[in-house]
């Protein structure tokens, strides 16, 4: 019996340390609204009015007893500094609210590379070519000055855009395991993550996991109220790891031996097609690039062949439609890329079409 009175009074104090201001509040309009029962008219209500008008920092009338004159008082303070907490915790929200609105507003839909190696460069170039005006912001603990773009490799680059990693106090250069610099990086705004296999650590598969595990918690972000998708691309050293960079999170996983296998196979049977996955996988104005697109307003619908034809019908740019995605419903928020399927395979509302086109831009001419 003394547990549970022990409990239930230990849960009502919890309760008022949560809502100290409420339950103060209240206890002072109780106690002067009884203090007008017993010793004034008798009337409670009229007690709870005289309360809150005191409260608001006004005296409805002069209580007769000398409790009722003290409690009175101690009201009209209790009302001051509780105007002046409401005002304050207000005031902080607003002020709050639009620090965070700019922090927010400092990076929005832009690429983050987190660790570092020889690609590097190349894939800096290549984001550039897509968008000079979208911001790259490179995250690495194991960060020297000669990883920087040298003059040669800025010709045709935005290099204000470039965003390379600065030391803390304590002059190291910060993890991007870190919550607080993913979050000053603003990860839940960016396009894409790229987690490159660092070549500075014996575990570069591990320590990508370690990552895309610290960036998934952002995804309930509640900065933006909502759960959204940070979409993680990573580089895999050692095929055994795949499954454990899924499991982390990880949307794409690039395993770039098994990519040039394929291509040196291919190319020994048909000779010089690395030069299409080349211009394939190179951003230029003469090349073109592939694209994801919605079925937005739901017209691209019936067999291959049908949806082809409709895009065929788009003379004023060039569009090839390749293939179209679909949801994998054996896996959750998975999706499988057929490409140049049959043409009596049927397309719904839910799939994407797949585009080759020279610029996005184009992809506007479906709709």
């Amino acid at each position: 019996m003394n547990n549970k009175l022990y409990d239930i009074l230990t849960s009502f104090w919890e309760v008022i340390k949560k809502y100290h201001i409420l339950a103060s509040f209240l206890f002072v309009i109780i106690l002067i609204s009884t203090n007008c029962y017993l010793q004034e008219d008798g009337n409670y209500w009229v007690g709870i009015e005289d309360a809150l008008i005191v409260l608001s920092g006004e005296f409805n009338e002069k209580q007769s007893t000398v409790q009722g004159r003290v409690l009175q008082l101690i009201s009209l303070i209790f009302g001051a500094v509780l105007f002046g907490i409401l005002v304050g915790k207000i005031s902080s929200w607003f002020v709050v609210k639009e620090l965070r609105r700019k922090r927010m507003g400092k990076y929005k839909d832009h690429f983050i590379i987190c660790n570092w190696n020889r690609k590097g460069k190349e894939i800096v170039k290549e984001l550039q070519k897509g968008n000079k005006e979208r911001d790259i912001l490179i995250v690495s603990d194991n960060w020297h000055k000669e990883f920087e773009l040298s003059e040669e490799d800025l010709v045709g680059i935005n290099e204000s855009k470039i965003h390379y990693p600065t030391k803390n106090e304590k002059d190291i250069y910060p993890s991007p395991t870190n919550s607080l610099i993913l979050e000053k990086i603003q990860v839940v705004q960016c396009k894409s993550v790229i987690l490159l296999a660092d070549d500075n650590t014996d575990k570069p598969d591990e320590k990508n996991a370690l990552i895309a595990l610290a960036i998934k918690p952002f995804e309930r972000s509640k900065q933006l109220k909502e759960n959204i998708d940070i979409h993680i691309i990573s580089e895999l050293i050692n095929s055994e790891f795949e499954n454990h960079l899924k499991s982390a999170g990880v949307d794409e996983i690039i395993y770039a031996g098994e990519y040039s296998t394929g291509i040196i196979a291919q190319s020994a049977q048909n000779k010089n097609v690395s030069g299409i996955y080349h211009d394939l996988l190179t951003y230029s104005s003469v090349s073109n690039e592939i694209y994801y697109t919605e079925n937005k307003n739901k017209r691209y619908t019936g067999t291959f062949e049908d949806v082809r034809n409709l895009v065929n019908q788009i003379h004023n740019v060039n569009l090839i439609l390749l293939g179209i995605r679909k949801k994998d419903t054996s896996k959750i928020n998975e999706w499988k890329n057929i490409i140049n399927p049959k043409l009596d395979i049927l397309v719904d509302k839910s799939d994407e079409l797949i585009i080759l086109s020279y610029d996005k831009s184009d992809l506007k001419e479906l709709y």
